[in-house]
């Protein structure tokens, strides 16, 4: 590799701008900036980092920033970032050991992770870097992307990774502002475009229209954009509480797709909603033992093999009254994922249910009649009842100050497993 251009579009990105440029100086010859509009420091931080800074008016169209990016470039491959992009010092070296490299690849594939604040990462293996003498545009006005000819020499690179790590939104209607305008304009939409439609309305919960479109175009998709699209529509379904017709798209997907751990655990997900727990505990199991296959070009989160379904079926067991089961799969669950919101409400759900068992235990060896006995018995599952219908801010009020844990203070919360009764202990 000769000369690697390095092309960006921004738009009112000087709170991570730096952040990016200051990674791509490092391994870039060439760094093309086109600014589509900022009215922010943009341009001026742009402008410390690369003397290739171009104003350029935005037309509502990514593919055309994009391909107006890539006119700028003179390298023999052009590789493409986002503003809110970071790689670290190891992923820099390794892109710079690429470079070194004498490569025929027409097409360069890296790993894209996304990390939320939780910590759970999305990642999938992107085309990032192009030989400019094959390229010809990029296409799509909204979630944009070069068409790979079948007969270009690739080269996938798993171990080069570029976080993609959003700090803000800049203008959250504008995706499905653009689709709109398309629309609005009479546009015939490709199946691509569809499917990134789907995306966007079931984000925003719209799933009637998002499952509808699915059900229209299906047929028609390759494996790749199914899945992609499949990610989106069952999350959103799953939401909705419409058990039954995402099982059945999920029951279909696998007689298409090898089935991912986000699939396995969705399917489980659906028989738990429909009350089939033993089904359900099956499939998250099934779920925490698949490896999802990083080649197949599509969305993998992190999460569904281990933290999603452990938490499940410590919730199961909870309902269940099965405490010790509960805490034992709970605290496997935290060690994926202890900071988590989901993580952080169950378990207040799980230490009430203990503390009430505690009290219970407590009252039934003190209790006198048979009668005395039963009243007890009836206070506690209508207690139980109350406490399962609590939403996440009434559990905070219940619980009080009870302070997050994790990591090393496991341990205080396995000790409380030494005040339950045991299966075989009498009550």
């Amino acid at each position: 590799m000769e000369k690697l251009s390095v092309c960006l579009i921004v738009k009112n990105e000087e709170r991570v701008l730096d952040r990016c440029l200051a990674c791509v100086t490092k391994f870039a010859d060439e760094l093309i900036v086109v600014d589509t509009g900022s009215t922010d420091n943009s341009v001026e931080i742009a402008k410390q980092f690369t003397p290739y800074v171009f104003l350029h008016p935005w037309q509502y169209s990514f593919a055309e920033a994009r391909n107006y990016s890539y006119s700028k470039a003179t390298g023999d491959y052009i590789m493409w970032i986002d503003a809110d992009d970071v790689i670290s010092d190891e992923n820099i070296a390794r892109i710079n050991a690429l470079k070194a490299e004498e490569t025929t690849a027409d097409v360069i594939f890296a790993c894209r992770r996304s990390v939320s604040e939780t910590g759970l990462i999305d990642y999938m293996m992107r085309d990032r870097i192009i030989r400019r003498k094959v390229y010809t545009k990029w296409l799509y006005d909204i979630h944009e992307a070069i068409l790979i000819e079948p007969n270009w020499k690739k080269l996938y690179r798993p171990d080069i990774e570029i976080f993609h790590k959003k700090e803000y939104v800049n203008e959250p209607e504008r995706n499905m502002d653009i689709f709109n305008r398309l629309i609005k304009a009479g546009k015939n939409l490709s199946l691509f475009e569809k499917v990134n439609l789907i995306k966007e309305l079931s984000k925003r919960n719209q799933t009637d229209q998002s499952l509808n479109l699915f059900l229209e175009i299906r047929d028609k998709l390759d494996k790749h954009i199914y899945a992609y699209a499949l990610n989106f529509l069952i999350e959103d379904l799953i939401h909705a509480k419409r058990w039954q017709e995402s099982l059945e798209i999920i029951q279909e997907a696998k007689s298409r797709l090898t089935p991912t751990a986000k699939l396995t655990y969705e399917e489980g997900r659906c028989f738990e909603g429909l009350g089939e727990f033993e089904q359900a505990q099956k499939l998250y199991k099934q779920a925490t033992t698949v490896k999802d296959d990083i080649y197949d070009l599509t969305i993998h989160i992190t999460g569904y093999d281990d933290y999603y379904p452990y938490l499940r079926m410590a919730m199961i067991a909870n309902s269940s009254g099965d405490l010790h089961k509960a805490l034992k799969l709970l605290g496997i669950a935290g060690k994926a994922h202890p900071k988590d919101m989901l993580w952080q409400n169950m378990r207040m759900r799980i230490l009430l249910n203990v503390n009430k068992a505690k009290e219970s235990k407590e009252k039934i060896k003190m209790a006198k009649t048979d009668k005395e006995l039963n009243q007890i018995k009836t206070e506690t599952e209508n207690l139980m009842k109350k406490l399962k219908e609590l939403s996440a801010d009434e559990l905070e009020k219940v619980v009080g100050g009870i302070e997050p844990v994790g990591g090393e203070l496991f341990g205080e919360l396995f000790n409380i497993t030494a005040i339950l009764p045991t299966n075989n202990e009498e009550q």
